[in-house]
């Protein structure tokens, strides 16, 4: 209008700077009204965390530094990462960011962690790392959040309410190694503990297995004297009792043998008996007999042979033969 112009060759964000910083606070105190704020804090991060859900841009260097670092890892760990792309800077990525972490959400069992993270940039850019709409997802998401969006003095919503908060991209990666290793470390070091506990208990069991052995030996050896002498007892019992009871069928076999010689016939005849046959057979009752039966009579000194003529009982009157 007078002949003047402006040209803007430069504008200086330092004058925005108080107006993000009272944002932030504003942010920061509606979490924690909301009782959000330290809730991924608190969430306990898996042992390993090796498998990582990623929210970055594809093309991002910041990306690429992260996949490298995790792939050349000098303990040679194994990480499983899936990338879950979004808009890292501009009027789109509050939106994107979180629609990402409603994908992750859907697959949330199969994963550890979630890390956000992007290459360096200008602090004007970090806006959507301030908002609440990402800060409140972030705050109540069931996975422990790494949060590495490449500034070491800014510090984010984001990373205030994320479970752990790494300066760089390379460093969330290192964050993850760190802890995985050292989780594998616990592991060895138990590992090596039960195995020498184990080896100690075995040695323990051995020497007292070899202990008892020997007393079982010894109290074997000790039973079988014991058994045998006991054995040797009864059988000398047995042999004692064994000669009495043949000496005692000694003396009855002599008495039998005795009685049996005093009732025989040839000593019953010597005595002045007789004794009466029919057939061979002894007659030792009248019933045997019969009239006109031939009978043989045996005395001590001979024998004579009769004819029975009649018989006579004491309940029966004498039988005579008739004419």
């Amino acid at each position: 209008m007078y002949g003047y112009s402006l040209t803007v060759a430069d504008i200086d964000p330092s004058f925005t700077l108080g107006g993000i910083a009272r944002q932030r606070q504003l942010v920061l105190k509606q979490l924690e009204e909301e009782g959000v704020l330290t809730l991924n804090k608190e969430l306990t991060l898996p042992e390993p965390s090796n498998r990582i859900a990623v929210i970055s841009s594809p093309t991002a260097a910041g990306y690429e530094d992260f996949r490298d670092q995790l792939l050349k890892n000098k303990p040679g760990l194994v990480f499983y990462t899936r990338l879950f792309p979004a808009v890292m800077q501009g009027e789109r990525s509050e939106a994107s960011i979180i629609a990402a972490l409603e994908k992750i959400f859907h697959y949330r069992d199969l994963f550890d962690a979630v890390a956000i993270i992007r290459g360096g940039g200008a602090t004007s850019d970090l806006s959507c790392f301030d908002s609440y709409g990402v800060a409140v997802h972030v705050a109540q998401f069931p996975l422990p959040v790494v949060s590495g969006i490449g500034h070491e003095r800014d510090i984010t919503v984001l990373d205030m309410v994320a479970h752990t908060r790494a300066k760089t991209p390379t460093a969330v990666a290192e964050f993850f190694i760190n802890d995985t290793w050292k989780t594998f470390s616990d592991l060895i070091a138990l590992q090596d503990r039960v195995v020498s506990a184990s080896e100690t208990i075995a040695m323990k069991e051995e020497n007292l297995l070899f202990s008892l052995s020997k007393e079982v030996i010894h109290q074997s050896m000790r039973l079988l004297q014991k058994e045998t002498a006991g054995m040797q007892q009864i059988m000398e019992t047995m042999r004692h009792a064994l000669k009495r009871h043949l000496l005692q069928q000694y003396h009855l076999m002599e008495n039998r043998e005795q009685f049996v010689r005093m009732i025989s016939p040839g000593n019953v005849l010597r005595r002045g008996y007789t004794l009466t046959l029919k057939d061979g057979k002894i007659i030792t009752s009248l019933q045997d007999l019969g009239v006109d039966d031939i009978i043989e009579t045996r005395f001590r000194d001979g024998t004579s042979f009769s004819r029975v003529t009649g018989l006579h009982s004491s309940d029966n009157p004498p039988e005579k033969k008739q004419a």
